[in-house]
């Protein structure tokens, strides 16, 4: 298996946990996920997500991504990836409208879990 599509894998189960962590326990997202979200920035660098988003439509579906349609070459990014970016990651992204923009402009509005932007 490909093993940035582990570690991505790894990633995304580890804020499941967490976030269920949050919800069983009645805490505040300051207790788990606002941290477990930190510690992805600072253990997770660009060349990671950049190596990400070069995975195999197969691969990153199971990560979240999704087609916006089933023509776009493009797939929209799971809002969890979004929030795990670290500070100096920038790549040029697509808009569902067509626009294309830095990663560092765009706004957080979801369709079925992604952000509106493909990459």
């Amino acid at each position: 298996m490909n093993e940035t599509f582990e570690k991505a894998l790894g990633t995304m189960i580890y804020l499941a946990n967490e976030v269920a962590s949050q919800v069983a326990y009645n805490q505040s997202p300051e207790v788990w996920t606002k941290p477990a979200f930190r510690h992805i920035k600072e253990t997770r660098n660009a060349d990671f997500w950049n190596e990400v988003f070069k995975l195999d439509d197969e691969l990153r579906f199971l990560l979240g991504f999704k087609k916006w349609s089933s023509t776009d070459t493009e797939m929209l990014i799971p809002i969890w990836i979004i929030e795990c970016l670290p500070d100096d990651f920038d790549i040029t992204v697509t808009s569902i409208s067509g626009a294309r923009c830095s990663i560092k402009k765009i706004d957080k509005d979801t369709r079925f879990g992604c952000v509106a932007y493909m990459v």
